[in-house]
């Protein structure tokens, strides 16, 4: 399996880099080869929307499920940081958060 660090919208002028055991991809929004937008689990704590680096260690407790495909970090609205795993498409992400307490 191939893990990618998926595109991540940051503050113009700024440079986005891989996580460890990431590849990253590049700025737009994630996709699977067909298209499909990637389920997702949102991670709230502050710890895990530091920055790009610590969302991908964050989805890291998900590398034992064959569905995880990459994570995404993005800031809103100029402040509000978000970090997204992300999974294959139709993935059941509910059962997956309350397996590891979610």
């Amino acid at each position: 399996t191939i893990f990618l660090l998926a595109t991540s919208h940051h503050f113009e002028g700024t440079t986005a880099k891989a996580a460890s055991g990431y590849e990253y991809a590049g700025y737009g929004s994630c996709r699977d080869v067909n298209g499909n937008i990637y389920s997702n689990i949102r991670l709230t704590d502050a710890t895990a929307t530091h920055d790009d680096a610590v969302c991908g260690q964050s989805c890291d407790v998900f590398r034992s499920s064959d569905k995880l495909r990459g994570f995404e970090w993005l800031i809103v609205d100029g402040s509000s940081k978000r970090c997204y795993c992300l999974f294959d498409a139709g993935s059941d992400v509910e059962a997956m958060a309350l397996s590891m307490g979610g």
